[in-house]
């Protein structure tokens, strides 16, 4: 509008009178806006900062709270990851039957000696051997490994050690491959399996008898010992297997040596001191001093 065209002088200062005070009027209604929303702010403010005040302390509270339990959760699933990598991915712990495993999925002491060592160090005759169907075989048993190396024949478990290990499949184990545990286990596992009897892959050149193994392992532990009784008839023993039992089993049979039972003792004194002179628990002038001690008693 403009004010220029009202010529009437009363008539222009009245309508712009009437703009001035409309302007006015729209000036303090947006101010009285602005006043009542800064105060609804407040109010509103005032009204929930405890809330959000205690929320924020509750929320610290809690996380704080929370910071173990993370920890005990990313823990457990740490030592789950590591349980279920040595059990492989399926997670399952149960024993694999020689049928269903493989070199590809069988990462055991077997599989190892079968696959990656040297062939000519594995003993052909008294190591576990895998037969054309599919199965392992030691004597005349059938042999079941897990995948933690452990050892089953029919419902009876043989912790995998190394050491049993080397005296199973190697033709010739050191005495420093092995602990007298391991040698006792494996007299144990032995006799189970009749090894002794039922050697693997014989044919008609096949000579088991004069392997290293036979000569120093296999015959010293199972050694028969013959012992007289009332009624003629013969009962046999076999020879403790650890340095211990053997040292201890001397003794006592030196003891009855000298106390006059010589006939009957003489025969497994000297088996003893083979394997102690063998295993070098014994000098050979020791070797020497006690048969003749033995012959010149006799």
């Amino acid at each position: 509008m403009s004010f220029l065209n009202i010529t009437d002088p009363k008539k222009r200062d009245a309508v712009v009178a009437d703009y001035l005070a409309t302007v006015k009027r729209l000036q303090q209604r947006n101010l009285n806006e602005k006043a009542q929303d800064l105060a609804r702010d407040e109010n509103l403010k005032e009204m929930f900062n405890p809330i959000v005040q205690s929320t924020a302390k509750s929320t610290e509270a809690i996380t704080k709270e929370l910071i173990p339990l993370r920890e005990e959760v990313k823990h457990l699933n740490e030592n789950l990851a590591v349980k279920k990598e040595k059990l492989g991915d399926d997670g399952d712990d149960t024993m694999l039957t020689s049928s269903s495993s493989s070199s590809s999925d069988l990462k055991n002491a077997l599989e190892q000696y079968l696959t990656i060592m040297d062939k000519t160090k594995l003993d052909k005759y008294f190591g576990i051997q895998r037969t054309d169907d599919g199965r392992y075989m030691m004597g005349d048993k059938v042999v079941v490994v897990d995948k933690q190396s452990n050892i089953y024949v029919d419902d009876k478990k043989y912790k995998g050690t190394p050491g049993l290990w080397a005296l199973i499949m190697l033709a010739t184990p050191k005495y420093d491959d092995y602990t007298t545990d391991d040698f006792s286990r494996y007299g144990d596992l032995i006799k189970q399996t009749n090894l002794i009897f039922h050697p693997r892959n014989v044919t008609a050149r096949s000579r088991p008898k004069s392997t290293w193994k036979w000569t120093h392992i296999l015959t010293p532990i199972r050694q028969p010992i013959k012992k007289e009784k009332k009624d003629g008839e013969g009962i046999i023993q076999f020879l403790p297997s650890d340095i211990k039992g053997l040292t201890s089993k001397l003794q006592l049979l030196l003891a009855e040596f000298a106390a006059g039972n010589r006939s009957s003792t003489r025969n497994e004194i000297v088996i003893i001191l083979d394997e102690l002179l063998r295993r070098k628990k014994i000098s050979r002038a020791e070797y020497t001093d006690i048969n003749s001690y033995l012959s010149q008693c006799l």
